[in-house]
């Protein structure tokens, strides 16, 4: 089996030799599904704080990076307003195609 390209903005770090939709002249959304940590209402900044820098160091280590890479995945950490801000993003991409087929 050969991929034929890869649907995401840019090559993948791990598999640069197939390219994107883009470059075979597709338009296309891109919609990742990033695995994100959510926390009740009213949690404490502290324990926020604390929990984001224990899944930051994790993230960051390189027995994760490698088990990841094996995995075919490129780990990336967000901290809780960045990964908030990417969130709201990837709503407002997704709403109009979820409005177009209900």
């Amino acid at each position: 089996m050969r991929a034929l390209a890869l649907i995401a903005p840019e090559r993948d770090g791990l598999q640069p030799h197939i390219p994107t939709v883009a470059e075979q002249g597709l338009e296309y959304k891109f919609v990742n599904t990033p695995i994100t940590m959510f926390a009740p209402a009213g949690t404490p900044a502290e324990v926020i704080e604390t929990v984001s820098g224990h899944v930051a160091e994790i993230v960051g280590s390189e027995a994760y990076g490698e088990e990841m890479k094996a995995k075919g995945l490129l780990p990336a950490y967000l901290g809780p307003e960045d990964a908030e801000a990417r969130l709201r993003d990837l709503a407002e991409t997704v709403r109009p195609i979820i409005e177009g087929i209900m």
